[in-house]
């Protein structure tokens, strides 16, 4: 014989607290693992900036390491430099002066020629008389700013007419007059 149960067994009960505990123990664990993830992602975006901070560092302990050479060397160019400097407005100015000094001649005297090298110069001129080349030999003579100034070359020619040559030493600074 068989037996039939026509008896329609009740669904089992819901025990809506369970359901309720577990649901929130799975939402606390997915905040934790969303959490630990953003935790995770903080700390390796932390690990890589200290990471370039200790390589920016070393370079910057390499650079204060170098700094007192490099400023002693800086201080020798910025010395090196005033003295260039000076020197290229002692030179500007000097070549100037004799300048002023070299071209101021007596009427009947003509430059041709003036040549600089180093701190001598070679001038190069006539004169319609033989007393103007001399009296322009004797100004030159007379000028302070000049050391030297030699008689190289001074033919006169039948009419008066001179040529000269003369070479001057100039000091190595002409102070303004």
């Amino acid at each position: 014989m068989i037996n039939i149960n026509l008896i329609i067994k009740p669904p089992p009960l819901v025990r809506w607290r369970t359901v309720l505990v577990i649901g929130v123990a799975f939402a606390i664990l997915g905040l934790l693992g969303i959490a630990a993830i953003g935790w995770g992602s903080e700390l390796r975006a932390a690990q890589q900036e200290l990471s370039d901070t200790q390589a920016l560092l070393a370079d910057y302990t390499r650079v204060g390491n170098r700094l007192p050479e490099v400023q002693e060397a800086l201080e020798v160019v910025q010395a090196e430099r005033s003295l260039v400097e000076q020197i290229g407005r002692n030179q500007r100015f000097s070549q100037a002066a004799v300048l002023k000094i070299l071209t101021v001649t007596p009427p009947e005297v003509a430059l041709s020629q003036l040549t600089f090298s180093g701190t001598g110069v070679t001038i190069t001129g006539r004169s319609r008389t033989f007393d103007g080349a001399m009296r322009y030999l004797n100004y030159l003579k007379a000028q302070s700013s000049l050391l030297g100034v030699l008689e190289e070359n001074l033919i006169t020619i039948d009419t008066g007419q001179t040529s000269f040559t003369y070479s001057v030493r100039i000091r190595e600074e002409v102070e303004q007059p």
